[in-house]
């Protein structure tokens, strides 16, 4: 190995396992001057040291590895007497033994692979480290049936969506493959945002409860708003809803078409940009905005039967939308999209970005898309008036109509 490379590798590696030590050194402290222990394993100085011991033992013998795997196994029985120590002492805990065996791997790693493998491995391991009372809190909070979910939806990402058919299905022009990865993308971002409201801010503003609910269906987060909340301070967090659909909406379709989602994202930055000014104008006009409102917790996106649900619906639209476009062209495709915008716009956007229509082109499809998200907000408009009160709702739809005039201008000019 060229002298200039090992002294990269080596204050690469030197630097990164000092990290991880002072991590497990502040810890150490932290928790000592509380009198949480009598006996820990390695700290600023020891972890840098098993670092280079790792770097050192692999470039003796960089194809067998035998010295390597000679200190590895030496490095382990050490560790395991200081656990049995521990153990000794009541503490059971084997966090930082673990990071010991991470930070000697950190040798080969800077050696053999990209800068950015060693670093990420940092991070996480600090991160993981760092963030005990909060993963602990989040344990706590997490009921055991949303455990479960998750496991069934990581069963169905990692087994099942594999195993789908990736040829297209006669008529509708999309494999059942690109189906179900719409309802995975769909259900992973509306499940953030679910995750978020429901665990990290547990007892969120109005403000924050309009933008989250946004990114989860802006159309729930509206009637639940104007229903709960009859006042202008109901006006604010339904309208930065919007906003946050148009946010969801730009991440949904470069998911699946990067150019189309790129084409499309100046045109939603000024619907974005139109709602946080308008909702920051009410946020200032309202009495009482701040105080923490007991929302309706939003169902589980993961939940299988919504997710089934949400692949009918989409089988639906796309047949609905090729059929269209067969017999009524481009204006078919508008009207639709007028149609389908009062009731939900995720399944005829996704639909309509994955599937092949050689009649019409591209600025087609992004006016068709921009027509559905304006008349969905025409929708909750009316859906603020009906459940929510009439004075209310009529400055909701007038504030989602300017939105809207706006997002046309911006189409029509640029």
């Amino acid at each position: 190995m060229e002298w200039s490379l090992f002294c990269r590798d080596f204050i690469l590696v030197l630097a990164l396992s000092f990290i991880i030590g002072l991590e497990r050194e502040e810890d150490h402290i932290r928790r000592t001057r509380k009198d949480e222990i009598t006996h820990y394993f390695g700290g600023v100085r020891t972890f840098p040291l098993i670092g280079l011991l790792g770097l050192v033992l692999y470039l003796i013998e960089p194809d067998s590895l035998t010295p390597y795997v000679i200190g590895l196994i030496s490095l382990s029985a050490l560790l395991l007497v200081s656990y049995w120590r521990k153990l000794s002492v009541g503490r059971p805990g084997i966090t930082s033994e673990v990071a010991a065996l991470v930070t000697y791997t950190l040798g080969p790693t800077v050696v053999e692979k990209p800068i950015w493998w060693p670093i990420g491995i940092t991070v996480v391991t600090v991160v993981l480290l760092h963030s005990k009372p909060t993963l602990h809190y989040l344990t706590r909070k997490l009921p055991e049936e949303e455990l479960i979910t998750v496991s069934k939806f990581l069963l169905l990402i990692g087994v099942i969506l594999p195993l789908l058919p990736k040829q297209k299905i006669p008529f509708l022009e999309i494999s059942p493959y690109q189906i179900w990865l719409a309802v995975v993308a769909v259900s992973s971002i509306s499940y953030a945002s679910y995750l978020i409201q429901s665990y990290l801010f547990p007892r969120k503003g109005l403000i924050l409860s309009g933008f989250l609910g946004g990114l989860y269906s802006s159309t729930a987060t509206t009637v639940v708003i104007a229903r709960r909340i009859r006042t202008l301070a109901a006006v604010s967090p339904i309208v930065l809803a919007t906003g946050a659909m148009y946010l969801r909406l730009a991440a949904l379709i470069t998911i699946f078409n990067v150019r189309l989602g790129l084409a499309l994202f100046p045109y939603f930055l000024v619907a974005i940009m139109a709602a946080g000014l308008i909702s920051l104008a009410f946020h200032h006009w309202a009495d009482n905005l701040n105080l923490p409102t007991e929302i309706e917790r939003p169902q589980n996106p993961l939940e299988l039967t919504a997710a089934l649900v949400f692949a009918l619906l989409f089988v639906a639209v796309v047949a609905v939308t090729r059929w269209t476009l067969m017999r009524y062209g481009e204006y078919g495709l508008e009207f639709l999209a007028g149609v389908i915008g009062l009731v939900d716009i995720d399944p005829f956007i996704l639909g309509i970005v994955q599937g092949k229509y050689q009649v019409i082109s591209a600025k087609e499809i992004e006016l068709a898309i921009i027509l559905a998200s304006i008349s969905n907000n025409f929708a909750k408009g009316i859906y603020a008036m009906f459940f929510g009160r009439l004075k209310i709702g009529g400055l909701v739809l007038l504030s989602l109509t300017v939105i809207s005039a706006l997002l046309l201008l911006a189409v029509k000019f640029f």
